[in-house]
């Protein structure tokens, strides 16, 4: 095998490897908009992307290739961080809604 040829096939080996993680964070990312955008929804179909997201990131269970843990794990992110952060932001929101009703009570 040729230098070139070795090389040309590091290269899409490579690309692979990348277009793979892409596609990881892909849906990643996509669980996280999803568990943002409609986590304080009131349509059906809202909640139900919220609970989809929130019960794939909540799951504990590593066995599967595509799980929460899994994605982040092979993205080099903490997963409980990111429950935690995403956490966070609902805690916030709450005090939040809490501070401005009792605003509009005094």
């Amino acid at each position: 095998m040729t230098l070139l040829r070795k090389s040309s096939l590091l290269l899409i080996a490579a690309a692979s490897i990348s277009n793979r993680k892409s596609i990881l964070m892909a849906i990643l990312q996509d669980a996280i908009h999803d568990y943002r955008k409609h986590r304080q929804v009131r349509s059906t179909e809202g909640k139900a992307y919220f609970r989809e997201a929130e019960q794939w990131i909540t799951a504990g269970d590593g066995s599967w290739i595509f799980s929460f843990t899994n994605i982040c794990e092979i993205s080099g992110l903490d997963a409980d961080y990111v429950r935690r952060g995403l956490s966070d932001l609902d805690t916030d929101r709450a005090k939040q809604r809490e501070h401005r009703t009792s605003r509009e009570l005094h």
